[in-house]
C-alpha cells in the first residue's frame, strides 16, 4: 500500500522541462471507434483516455495542458495508484496463502509436526488443512453478494485486510493453532479474507484505473497474486532449512511471513479513496444530490482539477449507464426508471431485472470462464505441485522455480493484454493448456510414475506458462469489465461463490481421484475440459480491449452479429 504522504501530495510532486517532441497518442480509443455512433461523451473520454496512457502520469502547465512549447511542466502523482496497490497486496496475499499453505502441507506431512505422541495427519487431514480457507472464502463471498454495494469497494478491502491478519497471527502462534481444530479455525479466517479481498480487488482496480490502463494494471494484480505464491513457496523452503522438520516452528514461522504484508496494508486501508463509480451508484440509489455532488469531484480528484471537463464526461457516462433516460440526472428524479432502478431500500436487487440483455450475456461469459478457469486442472497443480514434482524424481526446490517461471510468464502477458486482446490471449492460453494436459496424460500413461521425468516437468511447465498467459490474468479482467455497475458487486459475488467452490470441490477430490483413476486417466479427463475451454472462448468471449467500462455495456447490448 502507498503512503498517504504521497497520496497528500498528489498536486505540487516534481517539477521537471519538457522538451518539444511529437505527440504521443495510445491506441486506447481504436477498439472503442468500432462502437456505431459515439456519443460526444464517449469521445471526451476517449481523449482523456490517450492522456492518460503512459502511467497514467499527465505533464500539465498551469491553466493549459498543451505539450511540445518546452515550457516547465509538472507531473501530477496517478491518482489510481494507492488503490491499484492496495488490492494488489490483497492479491499477494491469496498468492501467499497458497504457496505457504503448499510447503506447510508437505511440513505437517511430518511426523510430530501437529500431532501429540509423535502422530502422523493423514492425507484426509491434510486435504482439509489445505482447503479450509475455502469455506472462509465461500463464507465471505456469500457475505459480499448480498452487501458489496452497502460496504463499497474501500470498506470491504478494510475487512479483507483485518481478517487476513487476525486469521496470519492464530496461524503463527504456536500456543493458538498447536492442534488440528484450533489451525482449521486459523485457515477459515484467512479464507474470509480471500473472499473479501478477490471479490473487491478486480472491481476496486477496473473501476479506479484509466482505460487505457486496466488491462495491464489488473494483469500486475495478477503478477502479485504469483509473487505472493512464490513468497509462500520460498517462506516454507526457508523454514525448512532452518529448522527441524519435525518441529513446529517450521511451519508456524512459514505463515508468520505473510504478516509483512497484512499489517501494512490494515494499516492504510482506512485512508484509502473510494471508487468514483460506486459513489454514483450510491448517490443514484439513496436520491441524495449532495453524495451526486461529492461522486462528481471523486472523478476530478482522479483525473485532475486540469482535466475537470473530461472528469465531468465520465461521470455523466456513468450515470448515464444507470439510467436510460437522455438527462443524466433523471436517475434521481421520482420517474419509473428510478423505481425500476432501486428498490423501496434503496439497494440494487442482485438477481431483479435491471440485469438486462448486456448483464445476462455478461454472466453466460464470466461464470463459464471461472469455471473453466477451475476445472481444466490449475488449482491441483498449485496446492499439490510439490507432491506432483516429488512422483516427476524432483523436490520441493522445484517448486520454488515453478513460482519464479509463473510470475515471468504473469508479467509477459501483462505486456501483451492491450496489444493482442483479452480473447486471443484465452483462446491461446486454452489451447496450450490442452496440449500440455495431452501430454502429461500420455506421459504419465504406464501409470502414476512417468515414463519421462524431463517430458513430465516440461509439460507441467508448459501448462503453468499457458495459463499465465490466458485464464490467469484475463478471467478477472474479463469479470470486473463485463458486467453493469447496477449489478457488477453482485455479479462478482456470484463468480467468486462458483470460483471458492469449484476449487474446494477440485482441491478435496484430486488427489483421491488421482490414486483411484491413476494421474494418466485423470489428465485425460482434463485434457477434455480444456478442450471444451477453447470452444467456449471462440463462441461467447468479445474483446474488451481499449473500451471504458461503459462502452463495453453497449457492445454487450447489441447482438452477437453486431459485436463480429
Amino acid at each position: 500500500p502507498v503512503s498517504m504522504d504521497l497520496w497528500h501530495h498528489q498536486r505540487s510532486l516534481f517539477v521537471l522541462p519538457v522538451l518539444p517532441s511529437p505527440s504521443a497518442v495510445s491506441d486506447a480509443g481504436r477498439d472503442s471507434r468500432a462502437l456505431a455512433s459515439p456519443s460526444s461523451n464517449e469521445k471526451v473520454m476517449q481523449s482523456s483516455n490517450r492522456r492518460t496512457r503512459v502511467a497514467s502520469v499527465r505533464m500539465v502547465k498551469d491553466g493549459d495542458d498543451s505539450s511540445g512549447d518546452g515550457k516547465i511542466k509538472r507531473i501530477e502523482f496517478p491518482r489510481w495508484l494507492p488503490s491499484f496497490s492496495a488490492a494488489a497486496t490483497a492479491g499477494a496475499l491469496f498468492g501467499f496463502d497458497i504457496g505457504s499453505t503448499s510447503a506447510v502441507v508437505r511440513l505437517l506431512g511430518q511426523p510430530g509436526a501437529l500431532l501429540p505422541d509423535g502422530g502422523q495427519l493423514d492425507a484426509s487431514q491434510l486435504g482439509a488443512i489445505a482447503s479450509c480457507s475455502l469455506l472462509g472464502a465461500l463464507v465471505s463471498s456469500a457475505l459480499a453478494l448480498r452487501f458489496g454495494d452497502d460496504l463499497g469497494r474501500k470498506r470491504e478491502l478494510q475487512l479483507s485486510a483485518a481478517a487476513y491478519t487476525a486469521g496470519l497471527i492464530l496461524e503463527a502462534l504456536p500456543a493458538a493453532s498447536d492442534s488440528l481444530p484450533a489451525l482449521l479455525v486459523a485457515r477459515a479466517l484467512v479464507g474470509v479474507g480471500i473472499g473479501f479481498g478477490m471479490h473487491v480487488a478486480p472491481t476496486y482496480i477496473a473501476e479506479t484505473a484509466p482505460t487505457a490502463l486496466r488491462g495491464p494494471l489488473l494483469s500486475i494484480k495478477e503478477a502479485c497474486i504469483v509473487a505472493g505464491i512464490l513468497g509462500g513457496y520460498v517462506s516454507g523452503w526457508a523454514a525448512d532449512l532452518a529448522l527441524p522438520a519435525s518441529s513446529t516452528l517450521a511451519w508456524h514461522t512459514t505463515y508468520a511471513a505473510g504478516l509483512v504484508l497484512a499489517l501494512p496494508l490494515l494499516l492504510s486501508s482506512p485512508f484509502l479513496p473510494e471508487s468514483p463509480r460506486w459513489l454514483v451508484l450510491r448517490a443514484v440509489a439513496s436520491g441524495d444530490r449532495t453524495k451526486l455532488d461529492d461522486a462528481r469531484d471523486s472523478f476530478r480528484a482522479f483525473l485532475g482539477a486540469s482535466n475537470a471537463s473530461n472528469a465531468d464526461a465520465e461521470y455523466e457516462a456513468v450515470l448515464n449507464s444507470l439510467s436510460s433516460s437522455t438527462d443524466p440526472e433523471a436517475g434521481l428524479s421520482e420517474s419509473s426508471e428510478k423505481d425500476e432502478l432501486v428498490g423501496s431500500s434503496g439497494r440494487v436487487s442482485p438477481l431483479g431485472a435491471q440485469w438486462g440483455v448486456a448483464g445476462q450475456r455478461a454472466l453466460v461469459m464470466g461464470l463459464g470462464l471461472v469455471l473453466f478457469q477451475q476445472i481444466t486442472g490449475q488449482p491441483s497443480v498449485l496446492y499439490y505441485a510439490n507432491r506432483i514434482f516429488e512422483d516427476s524424481g524432483y523436490g520441493f526446490e522445484a517448486a520454488v522455480g515453478l513460482g519464479v517461471f509463473k510470475l515471468v510468464a504473469t508479467l509477459g502477458a501483462a505486456g501483451l493484454v492491450e496489444r493482442a486482446g483479452r480473447r486471443t490471449l484465452l483462446l491461446s492460453g486454452a489451447s496450450g493448456m490442452t496440449v500440455c494436459l495431452a501430454a502429461l496424460s500420455f506421459v504419465f500413461s504406464g501409470g502414476d510414475v512417468p515414463s519421462s521425468q524431463l517430458g513430465a516437468v516440461l509439460a507441467i511447465l508448459g501448462f503453468v506458462g499457458f495459463y499465465q498467459l490466458g485464464f490467469g490474468p484475463c478471467t478477472w479482467l474479463v469479470l470486473s469489465e463485463v458486467f453493469p455497475l447496477r449489478v457488477r458487486s453482485a455479479a462478482l459475488g456470484i463468480a467468486s461463490l462458483l470460483n471458492f467452490g469449484s476449487n474446494l470441490i477440485v482441491t478435496a477430490v484430486f488427489e483421491q481421484q488421482r490414486k483411484a483413476l491413476g494421474s494418466g486417466p485423470l489428465f485425460a479427463i482434463l485434457a477434455a475440459l480444456g478442450l471444451a475451454s477453447v470452444a467456449f472462448v471462440a463462441i461467447y468471449i468479445i474483446e474488451t480491449k481499449g473500451l471504458s467500462l461503459e462502452q463495453v455495456q453497449q457492445k454487450l447490448a447489441r447482438s452477437p452479429a453486431d459485436n463480429g
